[in-house]
């Protein structure tokens, strides 16, 4: 286990998912459909609280990942740390750029005709122009959460299993701080899987993303709190 006092404060990782979940459920519950309204709008309609939240929690990530390139350089295996850490940059650059359809939605600008041609929502943006720029990378970092962010950190801990603090793995592994809004996520798309249909429940779409991002967040967050300790 990487010492806490490396890691990241527990109130973004530890109490932060579920709270944020809570507030949603509780909507739901009590049926306040003025919240659930203001949560869950979906693009083309200006955007609830969740599809904003989802790239403003990338954002940090992204930041702190960039900071962390430097002293990552210390590692004798910087390289390839390196490579990997550049390639979840790029990936969640990706990922908050096609939520905001890269600034239509905060600039409002009319979408291009070139995209108007390609894209089956007439939007700014490549994942709805083909499966390949959509469901392709959801799938690589869906299953990413799963076994590496909720599976592995959770066998780890139950067996006692601490991975080398100088090791590779250390640092293309999620910690334990990914866990609490890996297992959200989980809940969540099994919840859609199983129990599909109402548009304020925990397997709501933008629920989903907004925890992927989440995770994803946290996952570059730690990355570049535990490089600073690196000598």
């Amino acid at each position: 286990m990487v010492p806490l006092h490396r890691e990241l404060p527990p109130l973004l990782w530890l109490y932060f998912p579920p709270l944020a979940v809570l507030v949603v459920l509780a909507a739901d519950l009590f049926a306040w459909p003025e919240v659930c309204h203001v949560m869950m709008l979906k693009d083309g309609k200006g955007g609830g609280v969740l599809e904003w939240g989802t790239p403003l929690v990338l954002l940090p990530g992204i930041v702190a990942a960039i900071v962390a390139w430097g002293p990552l350089g210390r590692h004798p295996r910087a390289r390839p740390i390196r490579v990997w850490l550049t390639l979840w940059i790029l990936a969640c650059i990706y990922f908050a750029g096609e939520e905001i359809n890269w600034g239509q939605w905060v600039f409002r600008w009319e979408t291009p005709e070139a995209f108007l041609a390609l894209n089956d929502q007439g939007e700014t943006n490549l994942h709805n122009m083909s499966n390949f720029l959509d469901q392709t990378p959801r799938a690589f970092v869906e299953a990413f959460i799963f076994v590496c962010a909720l599976v592995l950190p959770v066998w780890r801990s139950a067996t006692g299993r601490e991975l080398d603090k100088a090791g590779i793995w250390t640092w293309l592994l999620p910690s334990s701080v990914c866990v609490p809004a890996a297992l959200i996520w989980t809940i969540a798309q099994l919840t859609d899987w199983l129990v599909p249909g109402h548009h304020c429940r925990i397997s709501n779409s933008e629920l989903r993303e907004f925890y992927i991002a989440l995770v994803l967040g946290l996952y570059l967050l730690s990355i570049w709190r535990r490089a600073r300790h690196l000598r």
